[in-house]
Order: structure tokens, then C-alpha cells, then sequence
């Protein structure tokens, strides 16, 4: 008993110490209080984006094209299309902001396409996702006339700006083929530049194509946006 008694002091007194030297938010009866601030807005976003919370309406889009119904009956073919991620310094945001080039190829040109990406579980199944098209510089991913986003401000308040990036380019050449004899028709290399995508944040992306008078899902993929430096400058 007489050499336990000093260790088991010695530990409330260093208990002592943690406690004082990290005094964490409690609600007054020892629980931790849920509505602290865990979350860091502080990377740069576009001047697009101000008071979001008053006008993510502006995002809505009227297009007929995106109002079509998304037939999900086939199952996406696979694809593995080469993913780069970098940070640039863009003007409109103030700092430096997350880049992601998606890179594909195949026999047909993708150009009647247009691209979906949701952010939440089950985003696609539950129609919540915004889109584009067509896939034209500087346009903006928004939201459809039938998306459940309208219906639930809470949910677009909680993915946020990050729901609707910019297309920043989209290209389309023939492929580099000369390093070996290629037969069969000439291959399509496709290249899509998106940037104000989320930091660190996965989404997934979803190609569709329009057919008689419907979008038929084509390619589903999974990308992650880097997490750029604050830039103090």
C-alpha cells in the first residue's frame, strides 16, 4: 500500500496538469459541446461564391438538356482514365486553388456528353448531384429543375460551393499512336480541366451521353482534389 500510494499521485497530479494546460469546451456537466467548430474555411473560393448561403440559387440551371430524365438501367461501362492534380493561383479566388485533369481515350469522340458529380453517399442513385453541358470553358456545373437539392436546402448548404466546379477546358485530339502499329479506327484522346473543386474532398464523377431523347449513363469514376497550400503572399 505504501509504494502504490505515490504512483497513484503522481498520476492525478499529471491528470491536473493535462487538464489545465488543455482546457477543452464543455456545456458545464463535463460533456464535450457539439456545437463547436471543427470545420476550416479559410481556403480561397471564387467571388462567385460569396454570400452562398443567401444565393446557391443562381446555380440552378433552366436547360431543357439537364431537365431529361438520366436512364440508369445499364451499368457504366469500366474506366480508368488518367487523374492529375495540381494547384494554381487563380485571380478570381485570391489564392491558390485545387486543378484536376481527367484524361481518357477511346474510338468514338465524346462530344454530345455531358458530366455529373456528386459528393454525397448514394448521390446519383438519390439525385443528388449537379451536372454541365455541354462541356465548354468556363462553364459551371449547377443544379437541374428535378434535382432533390431544391427541395432540401440544408443538404446544398452542407456539400456547399463545392458542388458546383468550372470547366476550365475541355479537349479533344487524336491520339499519340506511333509508338506501335495500331489497327482498327483512329483513338480519340480526351482531356477535361475542372478547378473550385472541393480540398480533399472524393467525388465521383459519372459521364452520360444522349440518346433518343434521354442521357444513358456511359463511364463512373472516382477522383480526389489535392489540398493546396494557403498561400500568404
Amino acid at each position: 500500500m505504501h509504494l502504490r500510494l505515490p504512483a497513484a499521485c503522481c498520476s492525478l497530479f499529471l491528470l491536473y496538469l493535462l487538464a489545465a494546460c488543455h482546457p477543452g469546451r464543455n456545456n458545464g456537466e463535463g460533456q464535450i459541446d457539439l456545437d463547436q467548430q471543427v470545420t476550416n474555411e479559410t481556403h480561397p473560393r471564387d467571388t462567385v461564391f460569396r454570400n452562398f448561403n443567401q444565393n446557391w440559387k443562381k446555380f440552378i440551371s433552366t436547360q431543357a438538356e439537364l431537365d431529361k430524365a438520366v436512364d440508369t438501367s445499364q451499368q457504366p461501362m469500366g474506366w480508368e482514365p488518367e487523374i492529375r492534380v495540381d494547384c494554381q493561383y487563380s485571380r478570381a479566388a485570391g489564392g491558390i486553388i485545387p486543378l484536376v485533369q481527367v484524361s481518357w481515350t477511346s474510338a468514338q469522340a465524346d462530344t454530345n456528353v455531358r458530366m455529373d458529380i456528386a459528393l454525397l453517399y448514394r448521390g446519383f442513385q438519390n439525385n443528388y448531384y449537379s451536372t454541365v453541358f455541354p462541356l465548354t470553358p468556363n462553364r459551371r456545373f449547377a443544379l437541374a429543375l428535378h434535382s432533390n437539392y431544391l427541395k432540401d436546402s440544408a443538404a446544398v448548404l452542407l456539400t456547399g460551393p463545392s458542388l458546383f466546379p468550372k470547366v476550365v477546358d475541355f479537349r479533344l485530339r487524336e491520339a499519340d499512336t506511333s509508338a506501335k502499329a495500331v489497327q482498327g479506327p483512329a483513338l480519340r484522346q480526351h482531356t477535361l480541366l475542372l478547378t473550385d473543386v472541393g480540398p480533399g474532398l472524393t467525388y465521383r464523377l459519372r459521364m452520360c451521353m444522349l440518346h433518343e431523347g434521354s442521357w444513358q449513363t456511359s463511364r463512373e469514376m472516382l477522383f480526389s482534389a489535392p489540398i493546396c497550400p494557403i498561400d500568404n503572399h
